[in-house]
């Protein structure tokens, strides 16, 4: 006789559980409104760079890529001058050493991954011995299925000279 009410109990918060469930689904479910699973399928490929503001003479720095796949090709345009240095996936995340490479020729960088997680390319470089105003990065990725954009985010540093008075 006690396990009754602790059913009637059970199956009102079960009924309760489900209004409020549906009640959220409500806004979910297909209408004219709502994109097709066709065009929810076709999406945009997505990559961003993170630059620091500015650097010294002859510093080496890292320039992050955060890419929105977890297979593709990135290839990045170094402003002149600058020299390519190393390039490392995903800060701890383990990407099979077949599945990446990167490669460098004259002022191109190719990144090209595949990975069981989203990636993050950190690649190393080191700025040119006089400063630069303005020097840009361009670049472009594409991922696995074809889908390709203009890398976005930060596309110009500054090189200055340092100062010795900013060492607070």
């Amino acid at each position: 006789m006690q396990k009754k009410p602790f059913a009637v109990l059970k199956f009102i918060a079960l009924i309760a559980l489900l209004a409020v469930f549906s009640s959220g689904l409500a806004g979910c479910l297909p209408s004219e409104q709502t994109p097709q699973v066709s065009e929810l399928t076709k999406r945009e490929s997505i990559a961003e760079r993170d630059l620091p503001e500015a650097i010294e003479l002859n510093e080496t720095f890292f320039i992050y890529v955060y890419t929105g796949a977890r297979a593709g090709t990135l290839v990045e345009t170094l402003p002149e001058n600058f020299t390519y240095i190393s390039c490392t996936p995903n800060w701890g995340v383990n990407v099979p050493e077949q599945g990446f490479s990167a490669k460098i020729a004259g002022q191109e960088l190719t990144i090209t991954y595949s990975s069981n997680t989203f990636v993050i390319l950190a690649y190393k470089v080191r700025a040119p011995g006089s400063p630069v105003t303005g020097a840009a990065f361009s670049g472009v990725f594409k991922d696995a299925e074809g889908a390709s954009c203009d890398v976005e985010g930060d596309t110009t540093i500054d090189v200055v000279e340092s100062n010795p008075q900013d060492s607070s």
